[in-house]
């Protein structure tokens, strides 16, 4: 006997290929169709944008792993239907959530559960053969994801597009079968018409998929139920394996093994333990004698009769029972045809000629159930696919700080890493040096980044070697835990990114030739303008609004027109500086007295302030800390404003030793001069500075919101005065005189040219080393312009090369 039940066992194994599907490949596709359209992927236009792919309606097209090239919803629809091949993979797709068990025939287990094989979340499964080798689960997806992400050939990131895609389909081939009440009542059955032997182990003949796949019927039924996780509820699936089962009633599993019947498991053959039937309503009867007549005359029998040879009624007795919805209980509803107990078989085909009824399920029944399931594994489907890509990331510059912000837009706790990623030309992807970063706590303790807040990073170097595609275009890669999802073994856990566009280093200068910008840094110049005008300083706002001395261009520096300034005596507008939000700060004289030009429309409209301390502001470009606190030098030190530059106070300096890395100051004790132009590091130690030409200056100590930068006297360095205390003069274009003053006492051996760096907001300086030769120097980092005094041309210089001819 032990024998014979083995043996049967080895053909239904055989068998199950070919017999045992829950659903029919068209079904599947449609069925996944149906799911991708109701998700994320085309009803959130941003989850494609910040992963830096095409519309939805307008697709990128990606190969699956036959290498036919498809779109996103042609993928995940390949995915559902490759989930049933080789055939000995179905054995892999049942569940029975009141048992947590898998296939079972004859008391023997066959294969993994659904939810196991599909989620690989407690172990890897690694046999030997396809059917026994998992290569497709959600954690492999995440996998495939991942390498979209960051492979650095663009070729291979590209295929793994389409297995991310098409491994969606094949994780969510199992919520559709979870739809099938057979695959989750433990009831073994083959595909109807095959017409195989009737044994305990192969279990009954199944006409669900057939009639699944006949006529389209189903397919009136898939829109009107909402995806299971989304902006409405994020918390009930958190976790893969919730959407199969919750324990209390609202996985998909649990809801049809409850509210279902199927061909081995109906009202004749209950299991309270394993497959409970339906609470059941009533009972009520159709007359089906035309039915009876057809298979009469189709078959040539006789209609049915009884024992004495009467004429038996051809009835079909229907049992209605209610299906109660836990996770949306307003779904509740009656199904008016769970089962039938007619004298008919279940294909309609055949009846008893004797009369005896059973209990049966056929399309009647069908139809009524498909009312139920299939919008459900619609939307327990695209809810999965939401749950996917779930995770929200923002990267941005920190208003406050020194650095950039990441927050963590979505709903969940992570804990993990952040890597950023740029793309060069040829489009290898390669990591940005200097940024990759642990996930910290908004509070600073512990390492864990709740849902909303954001953690700061430090600057990091502009990729130069080799040079971006796009400047300023990096994706931001989180990988870790989010929420409950988490590494498991070698599995890489959760996968979050998207595209982020940051600020890049470009410079706009004018020369006797024209108006000039780069592209990135040094590299990429372009003539955009006629020239014709001359700059000291200047800003720009966005990529079109620029601010220059006196001059404004709304089509980024092609062209510019003098500000329109209040009515006065207006004789120079030194430098404009962008503050945040719609205000701007510049520094001007009228009638031989200095102050600050400020508007709040971004040039709109203008209001004088001018220096009641009579500091003697130098026209130049004031720097500015966060919104509120700028810094403007003048003819002893400089000058500090908290209020945006209306009203401005002396700023005392007390000069440092070393920074740690440079050399120590020698001259005159350490007592040295600073100058009159200020600059705050707003992004990093590596200072983009200007001095007829662009020079990087690599700080070796921290960094940190206080940074400011000084440096001496720029045009008057050559007429310094050889006797203490003297003024000497220089004539600017406009006739207004800039004068520099020697420190009392001092010679001509005691000037401190060069570089100098604060790190606690201007009141101690370093002396930062930085070679011979540096003349004016303006900002020029990010959105800032630099220009070169007197239309004179700049010298440009990559970090590492030194300086050459522009």
């Amino acid at each position: 006997m032990k024998q014979i039940l083995t043996n049967l066992l080895f053909i239904y194994v055989l068998l199950c290929p070919s017999f045992c599907l829950a659903y029919k490949e068209q079904t599947h596709r449609r069925l996944s169709q149906e799911a991708v359209e109701a998700s994320v992927l085309k009803t959130d236009s941003n989850v494609l944008e910040d992963l830096g792919l095409k519309p939805f309606d307008a697709p990128d097209q990606f190969r699956n792993y036959r290498n036919d090239p498809r779109n996103i919803s042609q993928l995940v629809q390949d995915g559902a239907a490759f989930e049933d091949v080789p055939g000995p993979r179905v054995r892999h797709h049942f569940y029975n959530p009141r048992t947590g068990r898998p296939a079972n025939s004859c008391g023997v287990e066959h294969g993994y559960t659904s939810p196991d094989w599909a989620l690989e979340d407690r172990e890897e499964i690694r046999g030997i053969g396809p059917t026994r080798h998992q290569d497709d689960s959600f954690a492999d997806t995440r996998q495939f994801f991942l390498n979209a992400l960051t492979n650095p050939v663009e070729d291979e990131r590209e295929r793994a597009w389409g297995r991310t895609f098409q491994g969606l389909g094949q994780v969510i081939h199992h919520l559709e079968d979870m739809t099938q009440p057979q695959h989750v009542r433990n009831d073994m059955h083959v595909v109807s018409g095959l017409n195989p032997p009737y044994d305990p182990c192969t279990g009954d003949p199944s006409w669900y998929e057939d009639y699944t796949e006949s006529d389209g019927l189903p397919f009136l039924f898939y829109g009107g139920y909402p995806p299971v996780y989304g902006a409405a509820d994020t918390t009930t699936f958190n976790t893969p394996r919730r959407f199969w089962d919750t324990e209390d009633g609202k996985g998909i599993a649990e809801y049809t093994n409850r509210n279902f019947v199927s061909a081995g498991t109906n009202f004749d053959q209950p299991n309270a333990l394993e497959h409970p039937l339906p609470e059941t309503g009533a009972e009520w009867a159709e007359d089906k004698t035309a039915l009876c007549q057809e298979i009469s005359q189709e078959n040539n029998i006789p209609l049915p009769t009884g024992f004495a040879g009467q004429a038996l009624p051809c009835l079909m007795t229907f049992n209605s029972t209610y299906v109660g919805d836990s996770y949306r209980p307003g779904r509740n509803a009656l199904n008016k045809r769970t089962s039938t107990h007619s004298l008919f078989t279940a294909d309609l085909r055949a009846f008893n000629e004797d009369g005896i009824q059973s209990y049966t399920l056929n399309k009647f029944n069908f139809f009524e159930a498909y009312q139920f399931l299939i919008p459900r594994a619609v939307g327990y489907s695209a809810g999965l696919i939401n749950y996917f890509f779930r995770g929200k990331l923002e990267m941005k510059v920190n208003p406050h700080a020194d650095g950039y912000l990441i927050t963590n837009k979505g709903t969940e706790d992570i804990e993990g890493t952040f890597t950023l990623y740029y793309d060069s030309e040829d489009g290898t992807r390669y990591p940005v040096p200097e940024a990759t970063w642990p996930t910290t706590a908004a509070t600073g303790q512990g390492s864990v980044l709740s849902a909303g807040e954001a953690m700061p990073v430090p600057l990091f170097a502009p990729p130069l070697s080799p040079l971006p595609k796009t400047p300023g275009q990096y994706m931001l890669v989180f990988t870790g835990r989010m929420g409950e999802e988490r590494p498991i073994q070698e599995a890489v856990g959760a996968v979050a990114a998207t595209q982020v566009k940051l600020p890049y280093p470009s410079f706009l200068l004018v020369k006797e030739g024209g108006t000039y910008r780069s592209k990135y840094l040094d590299q990429g110049w372009e003539r955009i303008g006629e020239g014709g005008v001359w700059f000291a300083s200047g800003q720009a706002v966005t990529d079109k609004l620029v601010y220059a001395s006196e001059y404004r261009s709304v089509d980024g520096g092609r062209s510019f027109t003098p500000l329109e300034v209040p009515p006065g005596p207006w004789e120079y507008v030194g430098g404009m500086t962008y503050v945040g939000g719609k205000v701007l700060v510049g520094i001007a004289t009228a009638q031989n007295q200095v102050g600050s030009l400020i508007s709040t429309d971004l040039g709109e409209s203008w209001t004088w302030y001018p220096d009641a301390a009579n500091l003697n502001l130098y026209l130049t470009l004031p720097y500015h800390i966060g919104e509120r606190i700028l810094f403007s030098g003048t003819e002893q030190w400089f000058s500090r404003s908290e209020d945006q530059g209306k009203t401005w106070q002396s700023q005392t300096i007390t000069v440092g030793g070393v920074v740690p890395g440079n050399p120590p100051i020698t001259e005159a004790g350490g007592v040295g001069w600073v100058s009159r132009t200020i600059v705050w590091n707003q992004r990093r130690e590596d200072h983009v500075l200007l001095a007829l030409g662009m020079l990087y200056i690599n700080g070796s100590s921290g960094g940190g919101s206080n940074e400011l930068l000084g440096w001496d006297s720029g045009d008057g360095a050559a007429e310094r005065s050889k006797e203490p205390g003297a003024f000497p003069r220089q004539k600017l274009h406009n006739g207004i005189e800039r004068g520099w003053r020697a420190q009392s006492g001092d010679t001509e051996g005691s000037w401190q040219q060069g570089v100098w760096k604060s790190v606690d907001g201007g009141n101690t300086w370093y002396k930062v080393e930085t070679g011979s030769g540096l003349e004016s120097l303006y900002w020029a980092y990010e959105n800032k312009i630099a220009l070169a005094p007197h239309g004179q041309a700049l010298l440009a210089t990559r970090l590492g090369t030194g300086l050459g001819s522009f």
